[in-house]
């Protein structure tokens, strides 16, 4: 993969991104799990959501970057990472606070958001003694996430007819697609020399842990 083609894609496929991507793809395959018709009425709350886990953070970046604190806004080394680490985190539990009593939001997404602040603070653990890749805890989040609504966890039921209808005439495979998002993550990454297969596979696996654990705290107790 060329150097420029692997840039922009860990740029699209940026881990303050994933929260925002899900609900779109929940939005888009299944509206009616919030209560609407399309993705349009509910622009707001991806607007909301947008602001709140990638906009802020984002901007908690380049704030230290113009303050001299970090040497680049891609955080290049483990110590320029642990404070917008921290700011992400509250970030993120603000979105989740607001979310997680609103009963028009449904039970996945939420346990979505949980999850990718448990991988948020396994990731910033982990960040003391190696690396991992956040672009590969965000996307094995997302994995975990398509998974989790093709084979209708959170109260999703025919979803591969909901997705040939939503989608086009042929029913479309969550997963399969996630994966493959997930192996041109990791190639980019490699390409870029941000990390070794180590930190890649270290960040995967943090990513599916995350939403694992969130997943067995939602449906096991409600």
């Amino acid at each position: 993969m060329g150097k420029k083609l692997a840039l922009l894609f860990s740029l699209i496929t940026h881990p303050l991104l994933m929260i925002t991507y899900a609900l779109v793809i929940y939005l888009k395959v299944n509206p009616f799990a919030f209560g609407v018709p399309n993705i349009g009425l509910k622009m707001p709350l991806v607007l909301m959501v947008f602001v709140l886990t990638f906009f802020f953070p984002a901007l908690v970046v380049f704030l230290l970057k113009k303050l001299d604190f970090v040497d680049s806004i891609s955080l290049n080394t483990s110590k320029e990472r642990i404070i917008p680490y921290i700011g992400t985190a509250v970030f993120f539990l603000w979105m989740y606070i607001t979310t997680r009593s609103n009963p028009e939001i449904p039970t996945l997404f939420k346990s979505f958001v949980l999850g990718s602040i448990i991988s948020l603070f396994l990731v910033f653990f982990v960040n003391n003694f190696s690396k991992i890749s956040a672009h590969m805890a965000g996307i094995g989040g997302i994995v975990v996430f398509c998974f989790s609504m093709m084979y209708g966890l959170g109260g999703n039921t025919d979803m591969t007819s909901l997705l040939g209808n939503t989608l086009g005439s042929r029913p479309v495979n969550l997963p399969s697609i996630a994966i493959l998002v997930g192996g041109l993550v990791a190639t980019s990454r490699l390409s870029l020399k941000a990390h070794s297969y180590q930190e890649i596979i270290g960040g995967l696996i943090v990513g599916v842990l995350g939403q694992i654990i969130a997943m067995r705290s939602y449906f096991l107790r409600n």
